[in-house]
C-alpha cells in the first residue's frame, strides 16, 4: 500500500526574489521547526516527527507569526545534521510527498542540505502541492483558506509546523472522499469537474429578472448569436460567471485585454487565436484559403479544440475592433472546414456595454477605415449579415445593482447615451470641489478616478511617501508563462501601515474594488480595515491563473490547461487609479478627476463606477464638452430582439433539441421513448410534415431497408454454398485452373534450371581460379584484377537469374 508523506516548515523568513539573491544561501530563510507526518494512502497515521532546530545566534524577526523565539529553540532545539537526518529516514519511507507551498518548503530544506553538504534526497521522491494544484478550489493560497473551503472552518494553531501539516494531510484526504481530488495514473489530479464551492453560486441571483434567465435560455436552448448588453452595474460580470458555470455546450471564454481574459477566466483573442495586432483587411490574403494554413500553423490539438466547440463568449466586446471579428469568422470557417456558415458554425456571446471604453484604434486603423463604417465590433462584415440573417440576438440587462438612488441611475442612463440635460450637469456640479480639499478627503476612503497614468502615479507616490512608517515590499512570483500585461496586482508592491488599498480579487463578503487601510503587515498576510467594517480583515496572498484550452482526447471535451501562476498579495495602492483600469469596479466614495476626459464613454464609466450621488465628488466640475458619445453607438443600441421573437427562438431551440433526440432514439430502437419525445416536441413545435422530418423518417426507412436486403443476400449466398454440385463444379474448375498454371511455371522453370547449372559451373572455375590466384597473387595481380571484374558480372548475371526465379516462385505459391 502506498504511504504519504505529508510536511511544513517554519523559518526566518521568506525566499529571496531577485536572480542575484538567488545565488547566495546566506540570504534563504533558516529552518527553525520541521514536522512530518507519514500515512496510508486511505489516511492512518503511521508514525510522526516533530524537531525545534537549535540556531545560536540566528535573528528571528518573525516570531510574532509563529511564536518561535530564540529562548525555545535553546531550550527544545536540536542540531540541525540531526533534524535533517531524521527527516531524511521518514521521507525514505514515503512513496509520495504532499505540501502545501511545496516550492517554498522544498527549496528551504534543499538550502538547509547544501549548507551541511548533504546530497539531496528530496528532490528524488514524485510531490504534490496542495497549494498550487487546489488553487481553482481556493480564494487564497493560504493553509486557512483552503481548510476553510474544504471543512467550512478555520484551524487552531496555525504557523505551528505540525498543525499545518495535519491541517494539511486532512484537507488533502478529505478531497479525496469528497471526490475533489482523484488519482490518474500513479498521481493525483484536481477535478475540475467536481461538486466544490466553485459549482454553488458565489453570488446572490435575483430570480425575479427575466431578462438574465431569458438570456442564459436562448444560449443554452437555441443555436442563435447573442449580444447582450447593460448599462454599468446590471450583472453582465455576474451573467458570465452564471453561463460559464451552468452551460451545457462545450464554450471558451475570451477578451481583447490581458487584465479583462484573466477576470473572466479565459484568454486573449490574440492568444488564443495566435493573431498578431495588426489589421486585417475584410479579404485579407493572409487568411485566405489558400494561405491561412501557412499564416496561423494551428497544432493538431488547437485543430480539435476549434472543431469541437460550441460556443465562443467575448467579453467586454466594446473593445474588440470590426476588422479582428471578421478575421475570427475567416478562422473557423475555413479551420471548421463550414465556409458557407456564419463562425464555422460556432455559436458567438458578445457581451459588453458599448458606451462604455471603445476600441483603441492607432494610427494602423486608418489601413482598414475605409472598409467599415466604424471601429465598433458591431460595423464588422459579419455582423451586417447576421443581423440582415435575423441571426443576432440582441438584448439587454435593465435592472440596475450598483446604484440604488433613482435619481443618480436616471442621470447616468441619460448621460450614457447623450440626452443628458443641464438639470443633470448642474446636478452633479453641486458635489465640485477644489483640488485643495483633496487630501483631507483621501483620509475618509475616497478614491481618485483620473485619466492619465501620470497622474496616477503622481498621487499614489505622494501620499505613501507622507506617510511615516517603514516601507515593505512584497515581490510577485510568477511561475510558468504569465507576461507582464497579465498581472493585476504590481509585481513589486510597496505598501506601508496606514496606506489606502484597493481589493483586487473577490475573498469572502469583501469585492473587488473595495477600499481599506492597511493595519498590519507580516510577511505571510495583511491586515487591511475595509470601509464599513469594524474590524481588519486579514488578506492572504492569492493566485491567477493564465490558461490556455486544449483538447482531452481521453473524454472528448475541451480542458482549460494552467500554463503560468501568479502569487502576490491581491492589493494595490488606491489613493488614485485611471478610469481605464476602473471599469468593472465599484466605489462606495469617489473623487473623479475628468474634466479633461478625451475618450468616448469615459465619462459615463467615471460615473458610473460610484454607488451613490452623495460620495461622488468633481475635481473642477462638469461641462457638456466633455461627455463624448459615438452616435454609431447611439444607433446601433436601439436594435432590440422583440419578446415575442425571443419566445419563438427559445421554442426552436427546444424543439430542435427534441427532434435531434428523437432522431437519435429511432436509430437506437428505444421505440417506446420515441413516441414520448416525439409528443414533447410537437407540443412546441408540430414539424412530423416537414420536409427536414419526412427527411430523417425517410433515412430510417431507408436504412432498415437496406439492413433487410444485406441480410437476404447472406441468406441466398448460404442457400447457393449448400448446392454441392455447384460446390463441387467450382472446385473442378479452381483445379484447373491452378494445374494451367502450374505447366506455366514449370515450363519457366526448366530453362532457368539450365541457366543456373552453368552459372554454378562458372562459379567453380571462378573459385577454383581465385585459390590459384591467391597462390602466385604477387605475380599476376594485373590478371587478378581481370579477373575480378569478371567475377563481378558474372555475379549480377546471377543476381537477376535469381530474382527471376523469385518471382516465378512467389506467383507459384500464391
Amino acid at each position: 500500500m502506498e504511504k504519504i508523506l505529508f510536511y511544513d516548515t517554519e523559518t526566518t523568513g521568506l525566499l529571496p526574489t531577485s536572480d542575484r539573491q538567488t545565488e547566495r544561501l546566506e540570504l534563504y530563510p533558516w529552518l527553525l521547526q520541521i514536522s512530518a507526518i507519514l500515512y496510508t494512502e486511505n489516511g492512518n497515521e503511521l508514525r510522526h516527527i516533530n524537531y525545534y532546530v537549535e540556531r545560536g545566534g540566528i535573528k528571528i524577526n518573525n516570531s510574532n507569526i509563529h511564536g518561535i523565539t530564540p529562548e525555545l529553540l535553546e531550550k527544545k532545539g536540536k542540531s540541525i545534521g540531526h533534524v535533517l537526518n531524521r527527516f531524511k529516514e521518514i521521507c525514505s519511507e514515503a512513496d509520495l510527498i504532499v505540501c502545501h507551498n511545496y516550492v517554498f518548503d522544498s527549496t528551504v530544506i534543499r538550502t538547509e542540505l547544501k549548507r551541511n553538504k548533504i546530497p539531496d534526497f528530496l528532490s528524488v521522491k514524485p510531490s504534490f502541492c496542495t497549494m498550487t494544484e487546489c488553487s481553482r478550489l481556493s480564494r487564497g493560497v493560504g493553509l486557512q483558506n483552503l481548510h476553510f473551503d474544504v471543512f467550512g472552518k478555520r484551524f487552531d494553531n496555525h504557523h505551528n509546523s505540525l498543525y499545518d501539516t495535519r491541517a494539511t494531510a486532512d484537507c488533502f484526504f478529505e478531497m479525496i472522499k469528497k471526490g475533489w481530488l482523484e488519482k490518474k495514473n500513479g498521481t493525483y489530479h484536481f477535478n475540475k469537474q467536481a461538486d466544490t464551492f466553485e459549482s454553488k453560486p458565489e453570488f446572490n441571483l435575483d430570480r425575479h429578472n427575466d431578462k438574465f434567465y431569458n438570456a442564459f435560455s436562448v444560449i443554452n436552448e437555441s443555436r442563435k448569436n447573442i449580444f447582450l448588453t447593460g448599462k454599468a452595474g446590471t450583472g453582465k460580470t455576474t451573467f458570465l460567471k452564471y453561463l460559464r458555470r451552468k452551460t451545457s455546450k462545450t464554450s471558451i471564454t475570451l477578451a481583447f485585454t490581458g487584465a479583462a481574459a484573466i477576470n473572466a477566466g479565459g484568454q486573449t483573442i490574440n492568444s488564443f487565436f495566435q493573431l498578431d495586432y495588426r489589421p486585417f483587411l475584410p479579404d485579407d490574403p493572409f487568411l485566405s484559403k489558400e494561405k491561412i494554413y501557412s499564416t496561423l500553423k494551428y497544432t493538431t490539438n488547437k485543430r480539435e479544440i476549434l472543431n469541437k466547440l460550441e460556443v465562443i463568449i467575448i467579453d467586454e466586446v466594446s473593445m474588440v475592433k470590426a476588422d479582428t471579428i471578421d478575421a475570427i469568422d475567416k478562422i473557423l470557417r475555413v479551420y471548421r472546414k463550414r465556409e458557407t456558415q456564419p463562425f464555422g458554425g460556432v455559436q458567438m456571446i458578445f457581451i459588453g456595454d458599448l458606451f462604455q471604453l471603445p476600441p483603441i484604434t492607432g494610427a494602423e486603423w486608418s489601413v482598414v477605415s475605409e472598409f467599415y463604417d466604424s471601429s465598433y465590433f458591431f460595423d464588422a462584415k459579419i455582423i451586417h449579415k447576421l443581423i440582415e440573417n435575423n441571426n443576432l440576438v440582441c438584448m439587454e440587462l435593465e435592472k440596475v445593482y450598483r446604484q440604488t438612488d433613482v435619481e443618480f441611475i436616471d442621470i447616468l442612463n441619460r448621460i450614457r447615451i447623450g440626452n443628458h440635460t443641464i438639470d443633470d450637469l448642474n446636478r452633479l456640479n453641486q458635489n465640485r470641489i477644489d483640488a485643495g480639499n483633496l487630501n483631507n478627503l483621501l483620509f475618509e476612503n475616497y478614491i481618485v478616478l483620473t485619466t492619465t497614468n501620470a497622474k496616477v502615479n503622481a498621487i499614489n507616490h505622494k501620499k505613501l511617501s507622507e506617510i511615516d512608517s517603514p516601507e515593505v515590499i512584497f515581490t510577485g512570483l510568477p511561475e510558468g508563462v504569465f507576461p507582464e500585461d497579465l498581472k493585476i496586482a504590481p509585481q513589486q508592491l510597496k505598501l506601508k501601515v496606514g496606506a489606502q488599498v484597493m481589493l483586487l480579487k473577490n475573498t469572502g463578503r469583501n469585492y473587488n474594488g473595495k477600499i481599506g487601510k492597511i493595519v498590519t503587515i507580516q510577511d505571510l498576510y495583511i491586515e487591511v480595515l475595509f470601509e464599513g467594517e469594524k474590524t481588519p480583515m486579514p488578506v492572504d496572498m492569492v493566485m491567477w491563473e493564465n490558461i490556455k484550452y486544449t483538447y482531452n482526447k481521453e473524454k472528448y471535451i475541451i480542458d482549460q490547461e494552467v500554463i503560468g501562476t501568479y502569487i502576490q498579495f491581491p492589493l494595490k495602492l488606491a489613493w488614485a487609479i485611471t478610469v481605464h483600469k476602473s471599469q468593472g469596479l465599484t466605489f462606495d466614495k469617489a473623487i473623479l478627476d475628468i474634466a479633461e476626459s478625451f475618450s468616448v464613454g469615459q465619462v459615463y464609466v467615471a460615473l458610473s463606477r460610484c454607488t451613490s450621488l452623495s460620495n461622488l465628488k468633481l475635481i473642477g466640475g462638469l461641462s457638456n464638452e466633455v461627455i463624448q458619445i459615438d452616435p454609431t453607438v447611439v444607433t446601433f443600441s436601439k436594435i432590440r430582439t422583440p419578446d415575442n421573437k425571443i419566445t419563438i427562438y427559445l421554442n426552436e431551440g427546444k424543439t430542435d433539441k427534441l427532434y435531434s433526440t428523437f432522431k437519435s432514439l429511432m436509430f437506437d430502437q428505444r421505440i417506446d421513448e420515441v413516441f414520448n419525445l416525439l409528443q414533447n416536441a410537437v407540443y412546441f413545435q408540430n414539424d412530423i410534415f416537414s420536409s427536414i422530418f419526412m427527411y430523417s423518417l425517410q433515412e430510417y426507412i431507408d436504412k432498415h431497408r437496406n439492413y433487410q436486403q444485406s441480410i437476404i443476400n447472406l441468406c441466398k449466398t448460404e442457400n447457393e454454398a449448400t448446392d454441392e454440385d455447384k460446390r463441387h463444379n467450382i472446385w473442378v474448375d479452381k483445379q484447373s485452373l491452378l494445374k494451367n498454371d502450374f505447366n506455366k511455371l514449370a515450363g519457366a522453370i526448366l530453362p532457368l534450371s539450365e541457366k543456373l547449372k552453368s552459372i554454378a559451373e562458372g562459379m567453380k572455375i571462378l573459385r577454383k581460379e581465385d585459390l590459384i590466384f591467391s597462390l602466385v597473387k604477387p605475380k599476376i595481380n594485373r590478371n587478378l584484377d581481370l579477373c575480378i571484374d569478371a567475377y563481378n558480372d558474372k555475379q549480377k548475371e546471377y543476381d537477376e537469374v535469381e530474382k527471376e526465379l523469385e518471382a516465378l516462385k512467389n506467383k507459384w505459391f500464391n
